[in-house]
């Protein structure tokens, strides 16, 4: 199956984008050098046998399209070296048509219908495939990614203000372009600022549904 051939561009030139900021990541202190090398090898590897691509479909609409909106913006005008701009314009092309989906969290209501993820690459993205999992995490202001774990070491590429916390660690703001690396099964958490929060996030494997 194919895309139509300007979704299939844009994902083209979000994936390079992504494997070119993710660079920034090594010799970073906390990150490490074999999952970044690993995540940056998949993103240029060409879809072969391996991979799938879903026709684009239009999309409901993300009831969050304004933080969305905000987050981009935000990026955008946080971006003065203009290193993360390709990469935050292919991700703006991409979101119409990407599969959002929210996390089940009955105990927080406000953070349930305030956040949205979606995949780009993965078992539920615009691109299939078994070796790479990357999907997109916008939240509203001033909320609470609740503690979770998943089995694939993960690392951020960070497109806004925002705070990570990592089991009983104190919560560190890496700021616009930084980096978040999460070792396997580690208990984490993520919190929005007075903006929208937007994240990116990488994994190296499909062993486990991961969020």
């Amino acid at each position: 199956m194919q895309l139509d051939m300007t979704m299939a561009n844009n994902l083209t030139l979000f994936k390079s984008a992504l494997a070119d900021a993710l660079v920034g990541a090594r010799g970073v202190a906390g990150i490490k050098v074999e999952a970044i090398e690993q995540i940056i090898t998949n993103l240029r590897r060409k879809v072969d046998l391996e991979g799938e691509l879903v026709p684009s479909v239009p999309q409901p609409k993300n009831p969050i399209d304004r933080e969305l909106e905000s987050a981009v913006e935000h990026a955008l005008a946080a971006d003065t070296d203009g290193s993360k701009a390709a990469l935050i314009n292919a991700f703006q092309r991409l979101a119409p048509a990407l599969p959002w989906y929210r996390r089940a969290c009955p105990e927080q209501p406000l953070f349930e219908v305030g956040h949205m993820n979606a995949e780009v690459l993965g078992d539920k993205g615009i691109e299939r495939r078994s070796d790479l999992t990357v999907g997109v995490t916008i939240m509203a202001p001033n909320l609470t990614y609740p503690d979770h774990h998943h089995p694939p070491e993960e690392i951020y590429m960070v497109l806004s203000q925002g705070s990570w916390r990592q089991g009983a660690t104190p919560w560190y703001e890496p700021g616009f372009g930084g980096y978040i690396y999460n070792p396997p099964n580690i208990l984490h958490a993520i919190k929005s600022a007075e903006t929208p929060l937007l994240a990116i996030w990488c994994l190296n494997s499909m062993t486990a549904q991961c969020r």
